[in-house]
């Protein structure tokens, strides 16, 4: 278990193409997208800025678009340190070769959330205030458009198992994951023993889930409400009536 205090890193994943949002993503990356007047990202950070103090630093990985991402990331002028790494091999890598850009960089236990997952206030601060190292929302396997391909294994309240469309599953995984140190640069060994051709398309879930080898991995589960994520342009266009993207906070209200 972690102190409390204790400073985390936060990494962002953002090199992906976006392609299913179409027109969307044709000039910008997935979450520059606007929503109710404010951008994926602006909504999703909006959430950390109450936790400014315990975050090391914020580890954007870019791909797509990146000089745009972080020329917009760097106008938004964030309260936190940041750091840019760029995964030159989007086109043709997944997200966990993007975290292995990252790898050797994290100094602390370390919070990593897709650029595109929005969780409410209350998730985020359960999450960064939890007394567990190694931890990640899980949801119940409702059938609905929030249906998740990555699934977990669940045995004595524990993860033991994280997979995609595993047939024997119990829930679904939403992320983001919280990692320890400790278990950070056990990925760092399991990252070098992986075959290019084998690692280079896993997606980050799968790949975080190698961990429940090493520890026990904590969960919760989610409500559908808790949580929204955009992958489509219907998700899109049915994001503007949703709760967690109507909060009036003003981004930069919290730059000062």
């Amino acid at each position: 278990m972690v102190a409390h205090h204790k400073k985390i890193d936060l990494v962002i994943p953002c090199a992906g193409m976006g392609t299913r949002l179409g027109y969307l993503t044709k000039f910008v990356t997935k979450n520059m997208v606007v929503i109710n007047d404010k951008s994926i990202i602006e909504h999703q950070l909006d959430k950390f800025l109450v936790h400014k103090k315990k975050i090391n630093k914020i580890h954007f990985i870019l791909g797509y678009r990146a000089p745009i991402l972080k020329s917009y990331i760097k106008k938004l002028k964030l309260p936190f340190k940041i750091k840019f790494h760029i995964n030159k091999k989007y086109k043709t890598t997944g997200c966990a070769y993007s975290f292995s850009l990252v790898l050797k960089y994290l100094k602390y236990d370390t919070l990593i959330i897709n650029s595109d997952l929005i969780l409410n206030q209350k998730k985020i601060s359960n999450i960064i205030n939890s007394k567990f190292n190694n931890f990640v929302y899980l949801r119940k396997p409702l059938a609905n458009k929030k249906t998740r391909l990555v699934k977990a294994k669940i045995y004595k309240n524990k993860v033991v198992n994280i997979d995609i469309n595993k047939n024997s599953f119990d829930l679904d995984v939403v992320g983001p994951f919280k990692i320890s140190l400790r278990l950070v640069n056990k990925l760092r060994l399991i990252y070098k023993s992986l075959k290019n051709n084998e690692f280079s398309k896993i997606s980050c879930y799968v790949f975080f889930g190698k961990i429940t080898r090493y520890t026990n991995l904590s969960y919760q589960i989610l409500r559908d409400s808790d949580w929204y994520e955009i992958n489509t342009v219907k998700e899109y266009k049915e994001s503007f009536k949703e709760k967690i993207f109507l909060s009036n906070n003003k981004f930069n209200k919290y730059q000062n």
